[in-house]
């Protein structure tokens, strides 16, 4: 995996992100909906930027966002060097989202967190308004719609595809998800008072 990880970082491109992604998806600690990023949000706000930078596992290591914390611990840690190479390394993971496809449903873009798809969705200088699951030809696709309308489409298969086995497993709990969608919908709607 090192090596991948390595290889993609230094040769940016369709076919060594799709190498990285492609043991990241197999590995048999891979969950794309896990709570890691949750946690890094957590220790960042209880100022553990020591735990931050050093918090690493299969699960984040193509997730921009991931990248990006640490980024910020580092600089809080007054270490520019690392705050500089976790910024490059969260944009390179970007750039390698944009590498997989078009966004349309022939050509979708491919990502291993959900989470993935709101960064990219900044990324591109959308904004997001919506999010449909959409079945095609035995695959599973994220169809987000941006407020100004577009509609980008993400192959969420393999993602699926683990989080079906987890809900099977016992590993994975639906209402933690659910939890997760209606705190973005509560967090979403206009306060009473505010008249604009």
């Amino acid at each position: 995996m090192k090596e991948q990880f390595i290889n993609f970082l230094q040769n940016p491109n369709k076919e060594s992100f799709l190498a990285l992604r492609s043991v990241v998806v197999s590995h048999n600690e891979y969950s794309p909906y896990s709570d890691d990023l949750k946690n890094i949000n957590h220790l960042l706000l209880q100022n553990k930027f020591i735990e931050v930078a050093q918090y690493s596992n299969i699960n984040i290591l193509l997730s921009s966002r991931a990248h990006m914390y640490k980024s910020f611990a580092y600089k809080k840690l007054k270490d520019e060097r690392g705050a500089e190479t976790e910024s490059k390394i969260g944009q390179t993971i970007l750039e390698g989202i944009e590498y997989t496809g078009k966004g349309t449903l022939e050509k979708p873009f491919l990502v291993t967190r959900i989470d993935d798809e709101r960064d990219f969705i900044t990324y591109l200088d959308e904004t997001f308004e919506s999010q449909a699951l959409v079945n095609y030809k035995e695959k599973t696709y994220d169809c987000i719609t941006t407020t100004k309308g577009k509609k980008i489409y993400f192959d969420i298969s393999d993602c699926y595809k683990k989080m079906s086995g987890q809900f099977n497993q016992g590993q994975l709990n639906i209402e933690t998800i659910f939890d997760d969608i209606q705190t973005e919908t509560i967090k979403k709607e206009k306060q009473w008072w505010k008249f604009w």
